[in-house]
């Protein structure tokens, strides 16, 4: 790992870390890509390029300024609560990633989750928190195959058909999104949980709406049952979390916390970061 410390950061205001977000760019180079963030004068704590090696940019102790406007559970504040990885893409994330890549992301990723006790509920994409504004990382990031390594949270679409229906605005809040721009609120949903759907139905490279005028993504059923799924999924995840953390001692919370965490993937991956 190499360290090329950039200036555009502050102190995380009291807060603790909770959160990872994922983004990606569309430069296909470290160099172009910080090159892109001093002009802008941005940052993130991370840069993992196509070849899957490392830059840190900014302590994991400070606040990076990488998340911008936006929310999740939420918190609008999500640059002190998080740690920002930026992946180097031509295209947003609309271009496949390099497996060396997603690699040295994942360990990257079960390295901070270990250290920082992060829940699968709390690793992000920048468009999930900012669905109006950004649409990265993409279609092409693979969060399934991220989730069955313990990073993030995938679902088994058979939960979905035990929920009684809700309102899709009301699920997709209690996942974690704001819905201020409900319908670039679900396209980020389809784009991250089904990305099949999203380009089926004319998610369109670069933009974060669709591309097929008149077409309302709720009256599809397949993104309905997507989106029961995933909401029984977090609210398994969160409830479980929640019965861990109200009867373990603080004493035992952490170990705890582990063990839930293991559920959901190899967090214990080893790592050298």
């Amino acid at each position: 790992m190499r360290e090329i410390l950039l200036p555009y950061y502050n102190d995380r205001r009291g807060k603790s870390i909770n959160t990872l977000v994922i983004h990606a760019s569309a430069q296909h180079t470290s160099d172009a890509l910080m090159a892109k963030l001093i002009e802008r004068e941005l940052s993130s704590h991370y840069l993992v390029d196509e070849k899957g090696e490392i830059t840190r940019m900014v302590p994991e102790a400070c606040r990076a300024w990488h998340a911008g406007v936006g929310e999740w559970m939420g918190d609008k504040d999500l640059n002190s609560t998080s740690i920002g990885i930026e992946m180097c893409n031509g295209l947003f994330g609309e271009e496949p990633f390099t497996d060396k890549q997603i690699e040295t992301l994942t360990e990257l990723c079960q390295h901070l989750i270990d250290k920082y006790n992060i829940a699968p509920t709390q690793i992000i994409g920048h468009a999930d928190l900012a669905p109006g504004r950004k649409i990265d990382p993409g279609s092409m990031f693979p969060w399934q195959k991220m989730a069955e390594n313990g990073v993030g949270l995938w679902y088994d679409m058979q939960e979905g058909n035990y929920l009684t229906l809700l309102s899709h605005e009301k699920m997709l809040k209690e996942i974690g999104y704001g819905t201020d721009d409900l319908e670039a609120t679900e396209w980020a949903f389809c784009r991250h949980f089904n990305p099949q759907l999203y380009r089926f139905l004319g998610g369109k490279l670069g933009a974060n709406k669709g591309t097929i005028e008149g077409l309302v993504l709720h009256d599809n059923p397949e993104y309905l049952r997507t989106l029961k799924a995933v909401y029984a999924a977090y609210k398994n995840a969160r409830d479980l979390q929640s019965t861990i953390v109200d009867t373990s001692y603080k004493g035992a919370q952490h170990s705890l916390y582990g063990r839930f965490c293991g559920a959901w993937g190899n967090l214990k991956k080893a790592s050298t970061y």
